[in-house]
């Protein structure tokens, strides 16, 4: 974009995300406890990439329309395809952004949500990365009946299945507060 340099890539993004992480916690004193992490489709892979740091502690995050792995999105695209799907198998793929181990290492409390219309990522992925987010701390899952792939804020219960979300989180007293307890 802009007058941006260098060459896209699936590490560069990743770097990206981190950055901003840094920049809220060392440069603006940022709480961890105030940041939540909202990813969509290829972003969700970004945000699952810096959540599942344990070093990169936030209050909690969203995964909107989550997909498992680019090869496994070919896949998806390519099953009627099956003398194509041999050649993708050779050729691989320039990026990955292989979710699924690193879901596996998620602690922090997470929301994933998934269209069932999503033409672009089938809602089984979201429902599978899910079921393998089994370190967090709090998960859910929300799935709209109408849902697509870039509209799913405007469907009915949206923010209010994310805020009961929230409100079911457990409060997290300060530091000063807890040793003012002791």
């Amino acid at each position: 974009f802009g007058k941006s340099s260098g060459v896209p890539s699936e590490l560069g993004v990743y770097i990206d995300a981190q950055t901003a992480y840094d920049y809220l916690i060392y440069k603006q004193a940022i709480s961890p406890e105030n940041i939540i992490v909202l990813g969509t489709s290829l972003g969700a892979s970004v945000a699952i990439q810096l959540v599942s740091d344990p070093l990169n502690q936030v209050k909690f995050a969203i995964f909107e329309n989550a997909f498992i792995s680019v090869p496994e999105i070919a896949k998806y695209f390519l099953t009627y395809a099956k003398s194509v799907i041999g050649i993708t198998k050779s050729i691989g793929f320039l990026y990955l952004f292989d979710s699924l181990p690193k879901v596996r290492r998620i602690e922090c409390p997470c929301v994933y949500l998934a269209g069932l219309l999503d033409p672009m990522i089938p809602p089984w992925m979201s429902n599978t990365l899910y079921n393998e987010t089994r370190s967090a701390s709090k998960r859910q899952l929300f799935e709209y009946p109408f849902g697509k792939h870039n509209d799913l804020p405007i469907m009915k219960d949206y923010f209010e299945n994310i805020q009961t979300f929230i409100d079911e989180l457990p409060l997290k007293k300060l530091e000063t507060e807890q040793s003012v307890l002791r």
